[in-house]
């Protein structure tokens, strides 16, 4: 069993949310997450200003 299967089995979803949308809504978060530079948070992906816009 996945990793993720077994987390999922933990929290209750609602059944139009599946593991695959939620497999993407970690990566959003992993690949979108803050870093702190000089000037301030900056989005892990592209350094735009943290919050970013998810593309």
């Amino acid at each position: 069993m996945d990793s993720i299967d077994e987390a999922l089995g933990e929290i209750p979803l609602p059944p139009y949310i599946t593991a695959e949308d939620v497999t993407f809504a970690l990566r959003a978060i992993s690949v979108h997450a803050a870093e702190q530079w000089p000037d301030g948070p900056r989005c892990r992906n592209d350094r735009a200003p943290h919050p970013c816009r998810l593309p």
